[in-house]
């Protein structure tokens, strides 16, 4: 492959650089139902991210999905840095952890407590949901 045909990709948390390498690719599904694609030589760019899949294609073709919490992609001449409050592999998701979440979220949602921060319970019940489903084997 070509020096054109990749770019460098930092997947970055407060606990960790998840990813860190070289990528033909990056796709971005999130729970809004919208999605945005990298490819080399990209147009610069700062978004915010929403929660989701992260899908990346490696130089040598081999596609991997991680799950990605809310945070900002940055394309630039040098690369991609995504910088999320979370990132983790399939491996590395407690399912368990997650369920108990999920759970939590939605006795939240349901609850008749004035002082229960709706927005909150939505996007833990999203980000519990998404990390089952990645830990399913669901890719997107």
């Amino acid at each position: 492959m070509k020096e054109k045909d990749r770019f460098k990709l930092d997947v970055i948390s407060p606990e960790r650089v998840l990813i860190s390498q070289e990528v033909a690719s990056v796709v971005l599904l999130s729970g809004l139902g919208s999605s945005m694609g990298v490819l080399p030589r990209h147009a610069p760019l700062i978004a915010k991210t929403n929660t989701g899949t992260l899908k990346i294609r490696d130089i040598n073709k081999k596609e991997t999905v991680i799950f990605v919490s809310s945070g900002f992609i940055m394309v630039s001449l040098e690369g991609v840095s995504i910088v999320v409050r979370s990132a983790e592999k399939k491996e590395m998701i407690d399912v368990d952890r997650a369920r108990a979440a999920q759970e939590r979220a939605k006795k939240r949602l349901i609850s008749r407590d004035m002082y229960i921060d709706l927005q909150r319970a939505r996007e833990a019940l999203v980000r519990a949901e998404y990390r089952l489903k990645l830990a399913r084997g669901a890719a997107g």
